[in-house]
Order: C-alpha cells, then sequence, then structure tokens
C-alpha cells in the first residue's frame, strides 16, 4: 500500500512540474525598453479628485516614454473613459530618460473607482508595454 501510494506521488508529481516551469517562464517576460515602472492611484484632496501618482523609466534614452492610456472603470467594472496620453497632458515625456508626475481626474463623488493602465518606452525600432491595474479608490466626498 505505502508502495502504491509513493507510486502516485512520484507520477502525480511528473505530471505537475512541466506546467509549473512554464507558468513562472511567461511571467517573467523582459523588457528591452523598461526598466521599471510604479502606479498608485489614490483619493485626492478635492470632491471627486483621484490622483493616479506614476514613475516609468526606460533602459536609456528613450524617444518616448510614459503612459500611453488609463482606462478608468468602476468597482463594478463598467467602463467610465479612457485618457489617452500626450505631452500635452503630461503623461509622455519624448527624448527622455523617464516620466514621473502625478495625473488628476475628476469623478464622481464617493463613487469607487480602479484603473487600467498602460506604460510605454520607444527606443527606436523597440516598443515595450506594460498594464497596470490599480486598487480600487473612493473618490473623496
Amino acid at each position: 500500500m505505502r508502495k502504491r501510494f509513493l507510486s502516485f506521488l512520484v507520477a502525480l508529481s511528473l505530471m505537475i512540474v512541466p506546467f509549473s516551469s512554464t507558468a513562472s517562464a511567461t511571467e517573467a517576460r523582459a523588457s528591452t525598453t523598461l526598466s521599471y515602472y510604479n502606479i498608485t492611484m489614490k483619493a485626492g484632496n478635492r470632491p471627486g479628485e483621484l490622483r493616479i501618482s506614476y514613475e516609468v523609466n526606460a533602459k536609456k534614452i528613450a524617444d518616448s516614454v510614459g503612459i500611453s492610456s488609463i482606462v478608468l472603470y468602476s468597482s463594478t467594472g463598467a467602463y467610465i473613459t479612457t485618457v489617452l496620453g500626450s505631452e500635452k497632458n503630461g503623461l509622455i515625456e519624448t527624448d527622455a530618460l523617464s516620466a514621473m508626475s502625478t495625473y488628476s481626474h475628476t469623478a464622481v463623488p464617493g463613487n469607487s473607482y480602479y484603473a487600467a493602465i498602460t506604460v510605454f518606452a520607444e527606443i527606436g525600432d523597440d516598443y515595450d508595454s506594460r498594464k497596470i491595474v490599480t486598487d480600487t479608490v473612493t473618490a473623496p466626498t
């Protein structure tokens, strides 16, 4: 009985190991252009204000670096709006190593939101991006 149980454990581990190594390999995808990024969304000081603080660093001076889009959702998952990044709104820097600032958005006071934010860096012909989903935040009343 004990020998049969050990044989079962060995067979089970042989079936699981290939899947676990594949999963970890896909999660550790290196970027050719991005070296670091950090995004947080917090309640602001004014009614309805959501403050998105960001830092996006390229591996070297980039043609453009920053946030390409902020997609805002209600806490229930309903789509609210999209903000496209540009130099004008400060979400994208050109000929720079990094983009770092805080972007404010006015939402409905008392409602809760999260955002799906795409960061990117473009260096010559190389472009890479990552999507970050923030924690849910309640807009101040």
